[in-house]
């Protein structure tokens, strides 16, 4: 589930800030495609939206398959009804047109992650501020209350409004509010709790330089513009329900080597992934269909069974769907309001917390670890 919920933000990602690449017409060989990203690039703002694009039933067989004998039923079903009910948006805006920005120009960025009700996860990125919305509450109603943190949300909400006044920006972070963050702090915090050098979340707090640096962002949008231009092929695949379809074919092998060598660069800045996953994609083409309205890219579909190495001849497909829009679907602002979370109080919350528990201590271990 885990590596199915990062690609699903990873693909958005990229796609979303490829849109504000001033050079489109190498995003592909082929001049359609080149003209509806575009065309889609001509606002000051475009937004993706993703999901499975698969039934609950579906998702399950496909897990069954890829878990084989030995799997439980229940948590398998479990992992399928989030992954059924998984809501990815994104947007980008900038002060012109995306496809007249320069390489030294950053976009501003929001994003937010659901699982068909309230937001578990929202992040903005504005003039360089971060802000970050965690919604353990939601979260935890989500996964039913399971795991060695959520299972205790009641508990730690309740425990939130005795917190001093001191300590408010804290309590309005573990009440699911907006706060402004500064990732550089939280990695150095993460170190001081105990975690080891390249820990979750330490890379965690690297990798949000793709939100704040611009050429950070260029350098991820070059990468995935090369490896389409050097490895893709393109051809008409017709009109289906109001829209053309293109299909880009890539081998997916070549593809992700390419890809892996031209992200070594910044792969620290990105959090350092592992790339050698990259290696283990399986040698056969993957198909993207793109769908254009009005001239405009409106759909990217890619079947993600086609990028997992362990996925099971017999376990059928597992498509992912992109939508992108001009506008806005998720706000990108600074959320009014919203102050400077500082680790130290945070720290002193989840203590304070710990004291009163003293079986909410498994939360000191997740600042570190991000396992809840």
């Amino acid at each position: 589930m885990t590596a199915v919920v990062a690609a699903l933000t990873c693909v958005a990602l990229l796609a979303v800030v490829t849109v504000a690449s001033r050079t489109t017409e190498r995003l592909t060989t082929a001049l359609r495609v080149a003209a509806a990203v575009g065309e889609l690039g001509e606002h000051g703002s475009v937004s993706v939206t993703g999901r499975l694009d698969a039934s609950p039933r579906r998702i399950e067989e496909y897990l069954t398959h890829r878990a084989g004998p030995g799997a439980e039923p229940w948590r398998l079903r479990e992992q399928a009804r989030l992954l059924a009910d998984l809501e990815f948006a994104a947007a980008v805006r900038a002060s012109k047109p995306l496809n007249e920005l320069s390489h030294a120009e950053r976009v501003d960025t929001a994003a937010a992650i659901s699982f068909g009700g309230a937001d578990v996860l929202g992040v903005t990125s504005v003039n360089h501020q971060l802000y970050v919305r965690v919604g353990l509450g939601a979260l935890a109603a989500d996964v039913g209350y399971r795991g060695p943190v959520l299972r205790h949300t009641p508990e730690l909400e309740e425990l939130t409004g005795d917190l001093p006044s001191s300590l408010h920006v804290a309590q309005q972070a573990l009440r699911g509010e907006w706060v402004r963050v500064d990732p550089e702090a939280f990695g150095e915090f993460a170190d001081v709790l105990g975690g080891e050098s390249g820990a979750p979340a330490e890379r965690l707090t690297r990798s949000t330089s793709v939100l704040t640096t611009a050429e950070v962002q260029q350098h991820l949008v070059d990468a995935v513009r090369t490896t389409l231009t050097e490895h893709a092929s393109v051809r008409d695949a017709g009109t289906r329900d109001g829209a053309e379809h293109v299909t880009v074919t890539l081998p997916a092998r070549d593809a992700a080597h390419g890809l892996a060598a031209a992200l070594r660069p910044v792969s620290h800045q990105l959090g350092d992934p592992d790339l050698t996953q990259l290696a283990r994609v399986p040698d056969h083409p993957v198909h993207l269909d793109l769908a254009i309205r009005h001239g405009a890219l409106s759909a990217l579909t890619v079947d993600l069974a086609r990028l997992d190495p362990r996925a099971p001849a017999g376990a059928g497909p597992l498509p992912l769907r992109l939508e992108f829009a001009p506008g806005q679907v998720v706000r990108v602002a600074a959320p009014g309001g919203a102050e400077q979370l500082h680790p130290q109080d945070l720290l002193a919350a989840l203590t304070y917390a710990t004291l009163r528990e003293p079986e909410l201590s498994s939360l000191l271990h997740t600042l570190r670890t991000l396992e809840l």
